[in-house]
């Protein structure tokens, strides 16, 4: 299994579903679809929010 970490266009993603197409998207980084990237945005956006939880 992947470490649990891959870095696209600065975002931090974290896979937890081991499917044949979030394989893919692993050799190929950047061939990013649209829905993928709102999930980029969205898991940024969560990320975020937990490191500022974290610190206060």
């Amino acid at each position: 299994m992947i470490d649990g970490r891959k870095y696209y266009v600065g975002y931090k993603i974290y896979y937890e579903l081991d499917t044949e197409r979030f394989n893919k998207g692993l050799e190929q980084p950047l061939r990013i679809l649209d829905e993928d990237l709102a999930m980029v945005k969205i898991t940024k956006e969560l990320i975020d929010a937990d490191e500022v939880l974290r610190k206060s």
